[in-house]
């Protein structure tokens, strides 16, 4: 009896031994270093607080790689649904490889999307990594809501000079409505001769009024000219703002360009007529060139003088539209001359109908 128990305690010895043994493994497995943490970051949720639909903010996560190795950060995607997505990646780029004890932040910006409603957002953010099948996660909580804002802007009439001279003047914006706004001037405004002297963003609140600042260059101006400055802003309803300004030049030897109009309509029928004539002038004393007629939309032919325009003489920019296109006209065409590196916008507008 003795004989049969010795083999089963000795069997039991062996299974018990691979049990720990396995076990041992498979917690040296689940304490590898990349599964606790990969990269070291300060903190995983960032809180924007509450915000309007409009606003501009940045999210920031900084890290140090804390291995021994180094690390290479693949793709940072949003597992939320894009419209459920009020911040997207600024940096770093894809596939960035990061060296023991470097550190580094990562960026999102707040970004405007019209489907994007109020309500509480939590945005969750994957981090994915070469050679690691474990993954890291960043999360961005935000509360949007609507801003009932609303800017009026004052137009302005600026002095007569003499061409070369600067002008510096401000505009008055008033915010009539219910909530304080911001404003922020558009990353893609690029006027070289305008120049914000203000430092922005600029916050007005409700009944309060705020002077924004220019200087005009104007060497390269027409002789009139009427033009606009683009701002942005967080009220709900004007995503962009506009300052309208104009003014006139004394200049000598120098050409300019005066348009009857810069807006035809023309209400016609499927194949019927189509073109809008564009008179102007150079109301200069040089000749004036037209170097380039570039329309929005293929449906568009511009037809314009290629030899220079003597100073007095009438000309005309012909834009002839595609008549088969039945429905609405509203197109645009810019023209770019030997006055100003400023092109001007001519627009079509109207219907066409189909025939009865």
């Amino acid at each position: 009896m003795i004989l049969f128990k010795k083999p089963l305690i000795v069997f039991f010895i062996i299974v018990v031994t691979l049990i720990l043994t396995g076990f041992t493994l498979k917690l040296k497995a689940m304490f590898h270093e990349y599964e606790a943490e990969i990269l070291h970051f300060e903190y995983t949720n960032f809180d924007g607080g509450v915000q309007y639909l409009n606003d501009k903010d940045t999210a920031f996560f900084p890290f140090t790689n804390t291995s021994a190795h180094d690390i290479t950060l693949l793709n940072i995607v949003s597992k939320n649904k894009y419209l459920q997505c009020p911040y997207e990646l600024i940096s770093p780029n894809r596939k960035t490889t990061y060296k023991n004890q470097q550190r580094d932040t990562i960026f999102f910006k707040r970004v405007y999307r019209s489907e994007l409603k109020e309500g509480h957002y939590d945005q969750s953010c994957e981090l994915s990594f070469e050679g690691i099948e474990n993954k890291q996660y960043l999360n961005i909580f935000c509360d949007l809501k609507n801003n009932q804002g609303k800017l009026v802007s004052e137009y302005v009439a600026l002095p007569t000079v003499k061409r070369g001279e600067k002008i510096v003047f401000a505009s008055t914006v008033k915010n009539e409505g219910k909530t304080t706004v911001k404003i922020y001037p558009l990353t893609d405004w690029n006027d070289p001769a305008l120049k914000s002297l203000d430092a922005y963003p600029i916050s007005i609140k409700p009944g309060d009024s705020c002077k924004l600042n220019f200087e005009l260059k104007t060497d390269r101006l027409f002789n009139f000219y009427s033009r606009q400055a683009y701002f942005s802003s967080n009220a709900d309803d004007q995503n962009r703002m506009v300052i309208s300004y104009s003014g006139e030049l004394i200049s000598e030897n120098y050409p300019s360009i005066l348009f009857d109009s810069t807006s035809l309509k023309l209400d016609t029928y499927k194949g019927g007529p189509g073109e809008f004539h564009f008179w102007f002038t150079n109301d200069g004393n040089e000749p004036l060139i037209i170097t380039m007629v570039k329309t929005s939309c293929g449906c568009l032919v511009p037809y314009y003088p290629k030899e220079p325009i003597m100073p007095g003489e009438r000309n005309e920019i012909k834009i002839k539209y595609d008549t088969y296109r039945v429905g609405p006209i509203n197109k645009t065409a810019t023209v770019q001359t030997n006055v100003s590196d400023h092109p001007i916008t001519l627009r079509v507008l109207g219907s066409v109908r189909e025939v009865e």
